[in-house]
């Protein structure tokens, strides 16, 4: 195995150990060395190595192709030291990338020598089976030898190579036809070598919240407190209940006033939208923004320089909650950059005029422009149910996202620049409960959410963004 310099340099520091239900292998082919040799990674200690009381050479490497798709490796090994011992020889393969990248070492083969005394020599005789030269086509669901030159690397461990030899194969060979089983339904994020770009340690930041002082309303028991998602580790973690009314409250005080950049936020459990506030002195918040977890467990919002010393996540009622690692990082200049240039969206709908048909209850319509996704407006279940937003004048709407409590039946998503004439804009199915809408081009001045029939139908936040 390969001891690495620290777990933050391992390729799945971001993604383990996923949530409740999912877990996303995003090094995919290039587990363990695979992921150190080919970025050039520093460990600890490399994959093969180990100590020994003496040291050894190595001499006449050959490779040679056998008939039936296998390969036989030689090499002399010398004790080149003053006390006997014996010697692990390993031998890794570079696939040619004809259909598919790959990893740039792979263990094909090792042995050990016998127990040599000094200046004794050993042959050694290394089978590269034809399994260890096979890949998977994941397009055509078959094992192939692929075409191309295949370089064996020879050494004492996968960072300490003593020699090389290529073999070449001029056609390719496939050697079984499968089929693809257990497709995934949704295309994940994997590490590719084109895109995916090795975090420098030098530009290591600060996570603002690590040991930071911390407070929860609920907490499912002793052990899943709210310290926990602040402790550093992504396999503990601080989870609430499942309410039935009420909302979670999850906070973190930094400690003193920073201009925060990004946060980051592992959930290991989340089924329902939530908001971020903010706060210099813990007393009077203020609603960042609405979020909803888009599948990955894992949400990047960016504050762009936000100058806050309290962060609290509000989440709204309905089944468990739960949070792996909450992170914060004060904010670069290119985070207060976009910023300004307008990376923050402004919701055009936040605490403008809002008119609706008959509530339920407290449920009042101005809940649905608050800021706040704990709060809702609710119809009632019989006649006519509708929600307006007043924008006060046509803006130019470029996106928009609603939240939903409850939608028992179908709704329409309605626009108008006047007030008398509509359009629709998208018709929602029943518990249809987020939509985001992006890269529109419509000029509005009020927004309509209509009910089409009669059950219950609840709205937590109406957002609108454009110029």
């Amino acid at each position: 195995m390969t001891w690495p310099v620290d777990y933050d340099s391992t390729p799945a520091a971001e993604y383990f150990p996923g949530s409740a239900l999912d877990v996303t292998y995003y090094e995919d082919i290039y587990v363990g060395y695979r992921y150190y040799s080919t970025f050039g990674v520093d460990v600890a200690y490399p994959f093969g190595y180990g100590l020994s009381y003496t040291t050894f050479s190595y001499s006449d490497f050959t490779v040679k192709k056998n008939g039936n798709g296998t390969l036989t490796a030689t090499v002399t090994v010398t004790n080149t030291g003053s006390v006997a011992g014996r010697e692990a020889v390993q031998l890794y393969v570079t696939k040619p990338e004809t259909l598919q990248e790959q990893a740039k070492m792979e263990l094909a083969a090792f042995g050990k020598t016998g127990m040599l005394e000094p200046g004794a020599s050993e042959t050694l005789t290394l089978t590269v089976r034809t399994e260890a030269l096979m890949t998977y086509d994941t397009a055509d669901s078959r094992w192939i030898t692929d075409k191309g030159d295949y370089v064996l690397s020879l050494g004492a461990s996968v960072a300490d190579i003593k020699a090389t030899a290529t073999v070449t194969y001029h056609d390719l060979t496939v050697v079984q036809d499968v089929e693809n089983r257990c497709e995934p339904d949704t295309e994940f994020d994997y590490i590719r070598k084109d895109t995916y770009k090795v975090p420098d340690p030098s530009q290591k930041r600060e996570n603002l919240a690590l040991y930071k002082s911390t407070y929860s309303n609920y907490s499912e028991n002793n052990t899943l407190a709210a310290s926990m998602a602040v402790d550093g580790s992504t396999t503990t973690r601080w989870s609430g209940l499942g309410l039935s009314s009420g909302n979670h409250i999850w906070q973190v005080d930094l400690g003193q006033v920073y201009a925060v950049g990004e946060i980051r936020i592992l959930w290991e459990s989340i089924h329902v939208p939530f908001t971020v506030l903010l706060s210099e002195d813990g007393k009077t918040f203020t609603a960042y923004g609405m979020f909803v977890d888009d599948g990955s467990m894992v949400a990047d919002i960016n504050l762009y320089g936000a100058k806050t010393r309290f962060i609290r996540l509000e989440i709204s009622r309905g089944n468990y909650v739960s949070i792996f690692e909450f992170r914060a990082y004060e904010a670069t200049e290119e985070d207060i950059a976009a910023g300004e240039a307008g990376g923050k969206k402004i919701n055009l709908a936040l605490n403008k005029p809002v008119s609706s048909t008959a509530n339920e209850g407290s449920y009042i319509k101005e809940l649905a422009v608050d800021g706040d996704t704990t709060t809702r407006w609710g119809s009632l279940p019989t006649g006519e149910a509708w929600l307006e937003v007043d924008l006060e004048k046509v803006c130019r709407i470029s996106g928009m996202e609603l939240y939903l409590e409850s939608a028992w039946v179908p709704y329409r998503i309605e626009y108008s620049a006047d007030g008398e004439h509509y359009e629709t804009l998208k018709t929602c199915a029943k518990d249809e409960l987020v939509v985001l809408l992006s890269d529109l081009n419509v000029e509005a001045r009020y927004i309509r959410l209509r009910r089409d029939g009669a059950n219950w139908f609840s709205v937590y936040e109406v957002i609108v963004y454009g110029e």
